[in-house]
């Protein structure tokens, strides 16, 4: 695959935390980004995933080679 594609998935999967942060955001309705439940804790995860896969050498999902078939 091209080197692209990982670097496409790692800001599609930030954008997505940063959705779920705000998301999380309004519908608390506290102002506060950092709370104590689960779609914080999920929203970060995203975007630390995303920040892994955006500063990664070498693409994670390149096509493996086909095995060989014993005969």
């Amino acid at each position: 695959m091209e080197e692209g594609h990982c670097k496409c998935w790692a800001w599609k999967l930030i954008v997505i935390g940063i959705l779920v942060l705000a998301w999380n955001w309004y519908i608390t309705g506290t102002g506060s980004f950092f709370g104590k439940d689960w779609p914080t804790f999920i929203g970060v995860l995203l975007m630390v995933k995303g920040a892994i896969k955006l500063v990664m050498p070498t693409c994670c999902c390149e096509a493996k080679p086909a095995a060989k078939k014993k005969k």
